[in-house]
């Protein structure tokens, strides 16, 4: 059975679905899966091990990575020496690097490989049969669920470096969006999460901390903290039943797939 070395590379909601996705072509195609999960502590890396944030997977393997791996099972760069060039040529596995959406599958692939991508390739299996938070955040989803209720509705805002989501999904347009909401029902409660602080508070000045809901969290990305929180966010906003999302967020994607919620991208 051919092995498929996958290191998934971006953020949370790239490495989730680029993770679903080639389980999905490794089950259709006879072959084992190793995920190699790197912890990135640049500034706007993913500074998070595999194991801190989710439960053990039982359908692959999943290896947190240590310094000698990042000479390994990582892109071939200046900075590494190009040495997985090397070892994928002594190894005899096909290399593959930064491929592109949905390319995996159009290759054919005889023997092993190593995978090095942050794209989606084919469609994706369960989100929520794979990855299962560690009790710790799973408790404070749990919680923090219960305080929403049954009538929710997710909103989520990216800002900060997403050029795309920033131009294309306006704070106006969220505005419109919540206002056509509230006068339809004024029951509902929002959940809005977003990495600008500033934008959370916003909207809880314009519509009231009993309509609009946050939770504090850590926005940096190169820290634990910041990891599990967007994990604990993640979950929660997948939980409703309508997701106002952003534009060019797999973010607001995978929220939306992970609960089988309906997306809408605000556009």
């Amino acid at each position: 059975m051919k092995t498929i070395h996958l290191s998934p590379i971006g953020g949370l909601g790239n490495r989730l679905r680029t993770i679903a996705s080639v389980y999905n072509y490794c089950v259709s195609n006879d072959a084992k899966l190793v995920v190699h999960w790197f912890k990135e502590c640049r500034k706007d890396g993913l500074n998070a091990s595999f194991c801190s944030l989710f439960k053990p997977v039982e359908a692959f393997t999943v290896v947190d990575c240590r310094f000698a791996d990042y000479w390994v099972n990582n892109l071939p760069l200046k900075r590494n020496l190009y040495i997985p060039l090397l070892v994928d040529a002594v190894t005899r596995r096909r290399a593959l690097y930064n491929i592109g959406k949905d390319e995996l599958g159009q290759l054919e692939i005889d023997g092993d490989a190593t995978v090095v991508t942050g794209s989606q390739q084919g469609e994706m299996c369960r989100l929520d049969k794979l990855f299962i938070p560690v009790a710790e955040l799973q408790d404070e989803i749990d919680t923090f669920g219960t305080r929403l209720g049954e009538n929710v509705v997710g909103c989520h805002i990216r800002r900060t470096d997403n050029v795309l989501s920033i131009k294309n999904s306006s704070i106006e347009k969220f505005e419109k969006c919540l206002d056509e909401l509230f006068e339809g029902d004024d029951g509902v409660k929002v959940f809005l999460c977003s990495d600008d602080e500033g934008v959370k508070q916003h909207f809880v000045l314009r519509y009231g901390s009993n309509k609009v809901v946050t939770r504090r969290s850590v926005l940096k990305r190169n820290s634990w903290q910041g990891i599990a929180d967007a994990v604990v966010e993640m979950w929660i906003l997948s939980k409703a039943r309508v997701i106002y999302g952003s534009y060019w967020s797999s973010f607001s994607e995978i929220s939306a797939y992970l609960g089988h919620s309906k997306l809408q991208v605000v556009k």
